[in-house]
């Protein structure tokens, strides 16, 4: 089995996988508009709306971040005035209509992994031409009245797969990265329990072949002492006690050669 998952071209590692989930992300769609045929009595073409298009993921989104979380202990002081002057600023910019004030600037992270931000107002729409153009529309272009309507960006939820490891990865769903998440993370936990599991009996397999087996053992058992020739059995046990005494012989090589004597009488 190979040490490696192999997602839209990105191989992670299994063994630095540490946590893998299907999360929720706000996902940018823009409008997108199909070349037509010229209008009778004009040189202008119609365009006609072709649907909605992935545009960019929002990045960090799920919380917002005081300044005091962005500064050093050391900076309390700048921290506090940094937040002060934000809400001052956001206060005049409500009652002014100053867009760079008033309207929120998203910082976003496109297919490619770019990351930028942007307003939503100023998120272009995509115009198809019929020789195969493809170009961005934005309000100030000249192309933007033929559209027909006002540009309207759309925020979306989409799912997708979360990787931790070394690094942390995100897949979209929706035929952004992948067609189906739900798929992808089932594939991924059974390829994951699969690696794990040969892994640990490869490593069992291996603790048992390092523990030699008892049946293979050769226990070597001393040959018993033979007794004393040509002596009376009196002298043989005197003679047996000394080597006894002398650690000639063990206690158990003692007790037997007593034994054999004991069975002569």
């Amino acid at each position: 089995m190979t040490d490696y998952f192999d997602i839209c071209g990105t191989p992670i590692k299994y063994s630095d996988i540490k946590d893998f989930r299907l999360v929720q992300r706000e996902y940018i769609y823009r409008p997108t508009y199909m070349e037509g045929d010229k209008q009778f009595f004009t040189r202008n073409r119609k365009y006609n709306f072709f649907g909605m298009q992935p545009f960019a993921a929002i990045y960090d989104e799920n919380e917002k971040h005081s300044a005091l979380k962005e500064y050093k202990t050391k900076d309390f002081k700048e921290s506090i005035g940094k937040d002060f002057i934000e809400g001052v600023i956001t206060t005049i910019g409500d009652k002014w209509h100053i867009k760079a004030i008033t309207s929120r600037k998203y910082v976003c992270v496109n297919q490619a992994g770019r990351k930028f931000t942007t307003y939503l107002e100023d998120v272009p729409a995509l115009v198809m031409r019929q020789d195969g153009k493809v170009s961005d529309i934005h309000k100030n272009d000249e192309l933007y009245p033929l559209l027909g309507e006002p540009i309207a960006p759309a925020i979306n939820i989409v799912y997708a797969l979360q990787i931790t490891a070394k690094e942390t990865y995100v897949f979209f769903g929706n035929d952004i990265h992948l067609h189906d998440v739900g798929i992808e993370y089932e594939r991924l936990k059974a390829e994951l329990n699969a690696y794990n599991s040969e892994r640990q009996s490869s490593k069992s397999l291996k603790q048992k072949l390092s523990i030699p087996k008892l049946t293979e053992l050769k226990i070597k058992k001393s040959k018993p002492k033979e007794l004393p020739a040509g002596t009376s059995t009196q002298n043989k046990l005197t003679e047996i006690k000394s080597k006894f005494s002398n650690g000639e012989i063990t206690e158990e090589e003692y007790r037997e050669l007593i034994n054999q004597v004991m069975e002569t009488i």
